[in-house]
């Protein structure tokens, strides 16, 4: 039994079973039921002999059919996501396309001069850190979220941006027969909405920045969701200015230096860290100053500074 992706509750209505008659070689589960959250009211999919594992052997298998390279509806709204990509990141950010073992975005992203792109399946074979984080098609297809996202945490910068694609209901429906008619789906185990959506990734430390609504992919409403991370990270950081909104989040980050050149702070510590007014290592610079930000990044390179640079 699994809990509700979103809020992890275990309680839950059935609505209805959903039955598959598939290849014998198939191993994922064919008798499905089809759950309503009794806490949020997100419905998803389970069966007894169902897991992460399962799902995963599936997929690497070969015996789902993809659709990218050779599907055009699928080419365009990659090429899509990767002109939205290149308007909010640096050629130079390191990118993981979670699931795009295909290798059509990083293609397309190749094209638009990025060069840092690895592409990785749910069991997050990876290393290090990233910018940004991709998840096209992806999470409506997650068994066990919580091991996903405990996969996914050991590679999260502090604000590592995230961008993710799905089908979503606008609503759900109210009947047997309109599930049936709209998705009697055997793989689309996660039925989320935009504020499940939301949600979920809110418990792991998400902030939501925009959601945008998607031509349909065939006949599922799609939607985009972009986001960046707020919670702990062991990724090693100087923080520059430290603003109310930088104070409320650094408590689980691996700061090695502050730096603010504000007299109240002059001599200060915070967890025995000094704050100084200026920069002694080369860690990644978090500039926590938003509305200075460009000053500062100025200050920083015309001081000869090669850190890297991650803005709030």
């Amino acid at each position: 039994m699994r809990n509700c992706p979103v809020c992890m509750s275990k309680k839950r209505n059935l609505i209805m079973e959903q039955n598959f008659t598939i290849p014998d070689q198939w191993m994922i589960p064919n008798n499905l039921g089809l759950y309503l959250c009794s806490k949020c009211g997100m419905a998803y999919l389970d069966a007894d002999k169902a897991s992460q594992d399962v799902y995963d052997d599936y997929y690497r298998s070969g015996q789902f059919n993809f659709v990218g390279q050779n599907d055009l509806e699928s080419t365009l709204r990659l090429e899509a996501l990767g002109l939205e990509i290149q308007s909010i990141c640096e050629s130079e950010y390191r990118i993981l396309d979670v699931g795009g073992e295909d290798g059509h975005l990083l293609n397309i992203l190749v094209a638009q001069g990025f060069t840092k792109i690895e592409t990785c399946g749910p069991s997050m074979d990876v290393e290090g850190y990233f910018d940004l984080l991709v998840m096209s098609h992806l999470v409506e297809h997650i068994y066990d979220m919580d091991s996903f996202f405990a996969r996914l945490r050991p590679h999260l910068k502090p604000y590592t941006r995230l961008m993710v694609e799905i089908p979503v209901w606008t609503e759900y429906p109210e009947t047997e027969e309109g599930w049936q008619t709209y998705d009697f789906n055997l793989i689309h185990i996660n039925k989320f909405r935009s504020i499940d959506l939301s949600r979920m990734f809110s418990r792991v430390n998400f902030k939501c920045d925009k959601t945008q609504n998607l031509p349909n992919v065939r006949r599922f409403k799609c939607l985009r969701y972009q986001g960046h991370y707020m919670g702990p990270s062991e990724y090693p950081v100087i923080v520059w200015g430290l603003s109310d909104d930088v104070l409320n989040l650094v408590g689980g980050w691996n700061v090695e230096q502050y730096v603010d050149r504000s007299p109240v702070y002059r001599g200060c510590t915070i967890k025995g860290v000094p704050i100084l007014d200026h920069v002694e290592s080369s860690a990644p610079i978090v500039i926590g100053a938003i509305h200075s930000k460009d000053a500062i990044r100025e200050e920083i390179r015309a001081a000869g500074l090669l850190n890297e640079l991650i803005y709030l």
